[in-house]
């Protein structure tokens, strides 16, 4: 019995200064991280361009009649100063409304949220405000009462064209000498991302090299004579 608990602690001493030993030698190796692929080619579009596009656009309005209990009420909206505020998972929209009932006009701020979407085939930027509602309210006895509630949501699904992606390179000269080849530069894959206050576009390029369908020259009738 001795001798076994000998052996039993003659192993574990081993043991132990092996793997104190084997810690001490070994190297740990740092990880590499992986490195994302960038794209080809991108740009960022800051939403001071978009809201300067939003600004050249005609001004909406509406108007229209509404009864409560026997008296009826003549209003007006229109919308000024329309802006958007892009953040990484879409945009927020706000503006100024001008308010027009009966002979009282006052103006009043309204604000909603808004998506923004690309459209790969048309290379368009969609800008699509989803909800953004604002009452007409009228004072009666003393009171305020809400007229109607207007949502404006349905006046501002905008395409938003800017010239990036818009078409392929084709029939580019190459440059070497007696090459009748042509380069056609694709733009492949391109993608918005939504940072603060950016738009930011990127695609990836493909080259393709095509040679021209070149109709040969009528070779001359053997009736005509060339004279040198």
């Amino acid at each position: 019995m001795k001798q076994l608990i000998s052996w039993t602690i003659i192993i574990w001493i081993c043991t132990g200064t092996f793997f104190k030993e084997l810690q001490s030698t070994t190297q740990i190796i740092p990880q590499i991280p992986i490195q994302k692929k960038l794209p080809d080619t991108s740009f960022r579009i800051h939403q001071r361009v978009i809201n300067n596009f939003l600004s050249t656009l005609q001004t909406f309005s509406g108007k229209g009649e509404k009864k409560i209990g026997t008296k009826r009420f003549s209003y007006e909206w229109q919308i000024k100063n329309p802006q958007i505020a892009i953040h990484p998972k879409g945009a927020n929209f706000n503006g100024d409304i001008f308010i027009k009932i009966g002979n009282r006009t006052y103006t009043d701020s309204v604000k909603g949220q808004a998506n923004l979407s690309y459209d790969t085939q048309k290379h368009l930027i969609d800008i699509h405000v989803t909800s953004a509602k604002f009452p007409l309210k009228i004072n009666l006895l003393g009171q305020s009462f809400t007229l109607i509630t207007i949502d404006i949501a349905q006046f501002y699904p905008i395409h938003f064209y800017f010239p990036s992606f818009t078409k392929h390179f084709h029939n580019i000269p190459l440059p070497q000498a007696n090459n009748t080849d042509l380069l056609n530069i694709l733009f492949k894959e391109p993608k918005m991302e939504l940072i603060t206050a950016n738009i930011l576009l990127s695609s990836d390029l493909h080259f393709e090299k095509t040679t021209p369908n070149v109709t040969p020259l009528p070779l001359p009738k053997k009736n005509i004579e060339i004279i040198p």
